[in-house]
């Protein structure tokens, strides 16, 4: 079967590329995979959508306020969603008691921290500022 005079639909994808790599990037193929990286950064997997839409819902405004009280401000759900996830499952271990106050505190922080750096990555601030993103990276 053809497709627009190509023998497969990776016949023409690959084509595609190539003509984006010579027209729109002089040729360069490194600089064009950084452009689609950096257009894909974004890109949140099903898995996470449906984790994001279905695990424990009802704790979704109460995560919303941990985030904003540890941060001072509220990222983007783009960024904080795939560990809002988390502190939603946190906050109902620590309400059925199956974790201490003190675990959920560390919990709570360690994902803010992720929260906060994912954030300051996305804007270019870590890469800006390598010193300062050494020393606050969470390991």
């Amino acid at each position: 079967m053809s497709y627009l005079g190509f023998d497969s639909i990776e016949d023409y994808v690959a084509h595609l590329k190539a003509k984006s790599v010579k027209e729109d990037f002089g040729g360069d193929a490194c600089q064009y995979e950084k452009m689609i990286e950096y257009g894909r950064r974004d890109n949140q997997t099903w898995d996470e959508l449906m984790a994001y839409a279905t695990v424990f819902p009802e704790l979704k405004e109460d995560a919303i306020t941990l985030i904003e009280k540890q941060l001072g401000y509220l990222p983007l759900d783009e960024i904080s969603m795939k560990h809002e996830v988390f502190l939603r499952m946190a906050i109902m271990d620590l309400k059925s008691q199956r974790i201490s106050q003190n675990d959920f505190d560390l919990t709570v922080t360690r994902h803010c921290k992720h929260i906060r750096n994912d954030d300051m990555q996305k804007h270019g601030w870590l890469q800006d500022l390598p010193a300062i993103s050494e020393k606050t990276q969470v390991k």
